[in-house]
């Protein structure tokens, strides 16, 4: 067998590996959360009138109720509603093909800045760094309202910057393209658009410096970026809810709140990037344009960070952008030290253990959750029509990798919003949760 044949198989086993691992945990977490809402034209509470979504119409129709009352993120909020329309087993196979596809894009960032030395360990290395550092991984990649929100939006700012390393000539169609993409990358959310906007930049700038050449197309993408991120900051809904009192105290203590945060999720990264950087700078593996690149990516991590420190509530899925960015790098310089061959594979095997035990451990809680929501749904749906139901709670999940740790769920008060709007979606009365 030829080598070309061989990277070939273990790239293809390597996808199917990551499909089913994913897949087997996208089926095994059920609609929680806002999820049972977005089935609807979006209305702020449950009633018997709410009217499901059917088709483009009453999503735009439920997107411009949304924008009015919630928040501005229409981009993935559309696409949470078009797939409610449908059994949830299609969700989680274009699910796992969005995972699969941001380990691609990573690479594919990557490959443009680099040549890059051995294709599976690289991907190897990026699927286990998105497994072990992506935040709230269960909320933010299998939650079907979170994972749109997060690991599919990731996937047009990462394409976003991707277009502006690939596209290197000015057209009327590469200025289309970028404005388009520009503009749904800067309507992502709330931190990761407009930091995503600033990565472009700085590369824009990065090449008018070093190359001398202006690309109008580009500048054109990020004003773009501008006017999405702008068109969703600035919906009445978002500026209801997002509404601050600002002060010095509110300021420090937020930016306290994001500094610790983002120190318990990122200390291992850094402290990674930073062995790695000290091996490829003595092995002279990193040149001028590396660090340049580097440098700039570390710029977008941290402006997606902190930028958090005007935001009424930080949850920890929100720094999913920040992930993202760091972990280019990280990949970007295990690349880079590839030529260290015992120091790589030690490197591989240590997260390859950690993934996989915190696999196992993540699979078995979220079995457990599953198992009771199951034994919920089948009561609710066997219980006569506009009945009182009584269903046994949930236990506490004990993984972040869990859907249901930290989401909401069916509660004692039959009137709370979670069990209001199951109620409606299942067509009973009232859900009311007990205890064991």
């Amino acid at each position: 067998m030829s080598i070309n044949h061989r990277n070939l198989y273990l790239s293809a086993a390597l996808i199917l590996i990551v499909f089913t691992a994913i897949y087997s945990l996208n089926s095994m977490t059920m609609y929680t959360s806002d999820d049972y809402t977005y089935r609807y034209v979006y209305q702020t509470y449950a009633t018997p009138d709410a009217v499901e979504i059917n088709g483009i119409k009453s999503i735009v129709k439920s997107q411009i109720n949304h924008y009015q009352a919630w928040n501005g993120r229409f981009v993935s909020h559309s696409i949470v509603q078009f797939f409610m329309q449908y059994n949830k087993v299609i969700f989680n196979i274009f699910n796992s093909i969005a995972f699969l596809l941001l380990g691609f894009t990573i690479y594919s960032v990557i490959r443009i800045e680099s040549d890059v030395k051995n294709r599976n360990y690289l991907l190897l290395f990026i699927y286990l760094m998105l497994w072990l550092q992506i935040p709230e991984f269960g909320s933010s990649v299998l939650w079907l309202s979170g994972s749109i929100n997060y690991l599919w939006m990731s996937l047009i700012y990462t394409f976003f910057i991707l277009l502006n390393l690939r596209i290197s000539k000015d057209s009327i169609l590469n200025g289309a393209i970028l404005g388009i993409i520009g503009f749904l990358s800067g309507a992502t959310n709330e931190n990761s658009g407009p930091a995503t906007s600033l990565i472009c930049f700085l590369l824009i700038f990065q090449n008018l410096f070093l190359k001398n050449g202006m690309h109008y197309g580009k500048v054109f993408g990020i004003a773009s970026s501008i006017v999405g991120f702008y068109f969703m900051i600035s919906s009445p809904g978002s500026q209801k809810r997002g509404h601050i009192d600002y002060s010095l105290d509110v300021i420090i203590n937020n930016l306290i709140s994001v500094y610790s945060k983002s120190l318990v999720l990122f200390l291992c990264a850094y402290l990674l990037i930073s062995l790695l950087l000290f091996l490829a700078r003595k092995n002279n593996t990193v040149r001028r344009n590396d660090i340049y690149f580097i440098l700039i990516m570390t710029i977008g991590h941290f402006a997606s960070i902190y930028s958090m420190v005007l935001s009424p509530e930080v949850p920890t899925r929100s720094m999913f952008g920040s992930s993202i960015f760091i972990i280019i790098i990280t990949s970007y310089l295990f690349n880079k030290v590839y030529g260290t061959k015992f120091f790589t594979r030690m490197v591989l095997l240590t997260i390859c253990v950690l993934s996989v035990s915190s696999y196992i451990y993540a699979f078995i809680d979220i079995r457990a959750t599953y198992l009771e929501v199951l034994s919920q749904i089948d009561k609710i749906k066997s219980a006569e029509p506009n009945s009182d139901v009584n269903v046994v709670m949930i236990s506490r999940p004990k993984s972040t990798f869990n859907a249901y740790y930290g989401t909401a769920n069916i509660s004692k008060n039959k009137n709370d919003w979670f069990n209001s709007w199951m109620s409606r979606y299942y067509g009973v009365r009232s859900i009311t949760g007990t205890y064991k």
